[in-house]
């Protein structure tokens, strides 16, 4: 398919709107100002008379020799599609028409060679190739170009979106393969904005998958040289007169401001809100409805409509669906760079994780060192749990000590003793891993100390009268010892420390916690000498000494 058969109408939520037939208008034949781009630029190549745009065109239908037409292919809002025979390379083609209706309209032939000329000089594989520019009988133009098998985008995005959610796995290959032909898209878009060309109609339908792995963008009969927009050279858009498909416009393009290379982001954004839900970012019945939601960036959110979509993703999108250009990526590789490291399991830079998220995402990547760290891991997503039944315990104090009131507060207790078991574990495997204090490896550590200490603080300030409570908490010191001493935190490594040692002063050392308060003692000596006093940490290490010779 070389041109999508889809009518130019808005489509919201299953209703159709017939306001949105015709919303495409055509652009001012191009003229003089294509002189004055650069040479690098596709509008360098773009010159010709505007009304005598068929002058020294090859007559290609005359060329019996050359093409044969098979067959009506596709209709679209400009051209018709044939599919067509080129006799001399035994090749299938597509060969592109203007509509017969519009066919004398010397602004719209000017708009068809606009098309042609343009589409034939971006030479990328995202781009379909076009083999000839002429004239058929009558000498209107005409052009030869690849014939492509295959669907649209639109067509893929709701194929995926029939997928049962029950059947996990095949939703989640399917989007990574949308994701990755997404990434061909904007890899596409970046070569045409090198180029010096903004295509203003990017949307899932003008997107073509082949049959082997082809992501083609299509239909570039609104692209047009930056340099026309920035001097306003290009149609504008009005209530009346639309550039684009209102659903995927920019609001710049929407309010006539001129539009750029980040305009064509915008739309990509939409592309990806697209994948992710099935329908479009913005919705309403009309189209001026629609128009003004577009200029005022009251878009949908991502998670209220599909709440399953990950959130890395959907902030992706929203990032790229800004609606002022400076918020958004700033070029087409960007967005794609971060679609890269969400699919590589990467951090996202439009996303700010979560704690859970970010080691989550660390042990999916490191699933030897999961095994040791899992359960831990597992264990420290129940101590926001824990510590909210603890709370809810601790009012029950405030009324009359039933049994029943008793019997909850000893549970509670247990839970909170669970759950500061749990962080400690956590802390101590990640304090002490030989692979996390490897080169490479140092920023994730601190960042999983750091926020398991946080964690495990949260949960010792709790307040009990309970002496086994009271004596678990204070064990628990030793794991943030450790934790401030591998990050370095030498203050708060002597201020765990001694909390750890004092807990114990009188209690005969339990041989339980002996290898431990040798530990202590040995990294306070350590921090004493890094901060200069050798007095007391020879103090330390004599103190770590009698309980080994003990």
């Amino acid at each position: 398919m070389i041109e999508p058969t889809h009518k130019q109408n808005l489509s919201v939520e299953g209703a159709v709107d017939p306001a949105f037939e015709q919303t495409k208008s055509f652009v001012d034949p191009p003229g003089e100002e294509f002189n004055a781009i650069g040479e690098t630029d596709v509008g360098a190549t773009l010159q010709y008379k505007p009304l005598t745009t068929t002058d020294g065109m090859a007559d290609l239908m005359s060329e019996v020799s050359r093409f044969q037409i098979i067959a009506r292919h596709a209709n679209g809002g400009l051209g018709v599609v044939n599919r067509a025979k080129d006799l001399q390379l035994g090749r299938e083609v597509a060969l592109k028409e203007i509509r017969s209706e519009l066919a004398s309209d010397r602004t719209i032939q000017n708009q068809f060679i606009r098309e042609a000329k343009i589409t034939g000089a971006l030479e990328h594989p995202g781009v379909v190739p076009v083999y000839a520019l002429g004239t058929d009988p009558n000498q209107l133009p005409i052009y030869a170009m690849r014939f492509i098998q295959g669907e649209s985008l639109d067509s893929a995005i709701e194929k995926y979106h029939q997928i049962s959610p029950k059947n996990a796995k095949n939703r989640r290959i399917k989007l990574r393969k949308l994701l990755r032909q997404f990434i061909d898209i904007c890899n596409t878009m970046e070569y045409a904005h090198s180029r010096g060309i903004v295509h203003r109609d990017l949307k899932p339908q003008n997107m073509m998958l082949g049959d082997y792995g082809e992501t083609l963008v299509v239909d570039w009969g609104l692209a047009t040289p930056m340099e026309d927009l920035s001097d306003g050279l290009a149609s504008h858009t009005s209530e009346t007169t639309i550039v684009g498909t209102p659903v995927y416009m920019s609001p710049e393009q929407a309010e006539g401001r001129p539009v750029s290379a980040v305009s064509d982001v915008y739309c990509l954004g939409g592309i990806l809100f697209a994948i992710l839900t099935g329908k479009p970012a913005v919705g309403g019945t009309t189209l001026e409805e629609v128009i003004t939601r577009v200029r005022a960036g009251k878009l949908k959110a991502v998670n209220q409509i599909e709440p399953s979509a990950p959130r890395a993703l959907a902030a992706i999108a929203r990032k790229a669906l800004s609606r002022e250009p400076s918020g958004r990526y700033q070029s087409a590789r960007a967005l794609a760079e971060d679609i890269e490291a969400y699919l590589a399991d990467e951090k996202v830079s439009a996303h700010r994780e979560s704690f859970i998220e970010r080691t989550t995402r660390w042990l999916r990547r490191h699933r030897t060192m999961a095994t040791g760290l899992g359960t831990a891991a597992i264990l420290l997503l129940v101590v926001s749990v824990a510590a909210s039944v603890v709370l809810g315990a601790a009012n029950q104090r405030e009324r009359a000590l039933t049994a029943e009131a008793k019997t909850q507060q000893e549970r509670a207790e247990h839970h909170l003793i669970t759950a500061q078991s749990a962080v400690g574990d956590f802390l101590y495997k990640v304090a002490n891993d030989p692979q996390l204090q490897s080169k490479g490896l140092e920023s994730l550590q601190h960042a999983l100390l750091k926020n398991g200490s946080k964690r495990l603080e949260e949960l010792l300030a709790f307040e009990t009268e309970n002496p086994e409570l009271r004596q678990a908490q204070n064990a628990q010191q030793y794991y943030l010892m450790l934790a401030a001493y591998r990050l370095g935190n030498w203050g708060q490594t002597l201020e765990t420390a001694n909390k750890f040692t004092k807990s114990f002063e009188g209690n005969q050392n339990p041989s339980s916690q002996r290898s431990r308060l040798v530990q202590c003692y040995s990294m306070r000596g350590s921090v004493h000498n890094v901060l200069g006093d050798n007095a007391s940490a020879e103090q330390c290490f004599q103190q770590g000494k009698q309980l080994v010779d003990g």
